[in-house]
């Protein structure tokens, strides 16, 4: 995997139901990865009991109102946007160019078209040659942000509406790949 990557995994209040770092490892993801939490999370130690240094605290308090939240509310929900948002600056500080942020909860990575795109199930075997990929795909795509679809988006199976096409008709959500050179907003909780 590049040294010029990284994964950020985003969690809030789930120290103890981190999934997603040992999913990566057991689907051959070799590469860099931190676990996200922000300052006003009531269980950061616990965070930097169980991974240590591969924890980064962002400074959730200091962002309130610093972006259009899309809302009338005036408390700070446990919404992903400030950790998103944060992802950027989070990735320049580590010193790299492309960045993955996911969700705390991942429990696998398949694929559910095979090369002849044909509907199925394989479990990744190798996320650094899947997200090596990836990055050429984003690197020459021109977008600011690719994601991997998620299992909600095959609901049916191969019958299925979802299950009819390549292209997913779903919002993103799970994972991002961002580039610190690609930078935008995101807006609204």
């Amino acid at each position: 995997m590049t040294e010029d990557f990284a994964i950020l995994i985003h969690s809030h209040g789930r120290a103890d139901s981190v999934t997603t770092p040992r999913t990566l490892r057991e689907c051959g993801y070799t590469g860099k990865y931190v676990v996200v939490v922000d300052d006003m999370d009531e269980h950061v130690d616990e965070y930097v009991e169980k991974f240590g240094k591969k924890v980064v605290v962002f400074p959730k308090s200091k962002m309130e109102g610093t972006f259009d939240a899309g809302d009338n509310f005036t408390d700070t929900p446990p919404t992903q946007i400030y950790a998103c948002i944060a992802s950027f600056d989070i990735a320049r500080e580590l010193g790299v160019k492309y960045f993955m942020f996911m969700d705390d909860d991942m429990t696998d990575f398949i694929y559910r078209f095979d090369d002849e795109l044909m509907y199925g199930f394989e479990h990744a075997g190798s996320l650094d040659e899947i997200l090596e990929a990836l990055l050429e795909f984003y690197e020459v795509s021109g977008a600011k942000a690719v994601a991997f679809s998620q299992n909600g988006h095959f609901i049916g199976g191969q019958h299925g509406t979802f299950g009819q096409s390549v292209f997913t008709k779903r919002m993103c959500m799970g994972t991002w790949l961002c580039s610190t050179e690609r930078n935008f907003d995101f807006v609204s909780r």
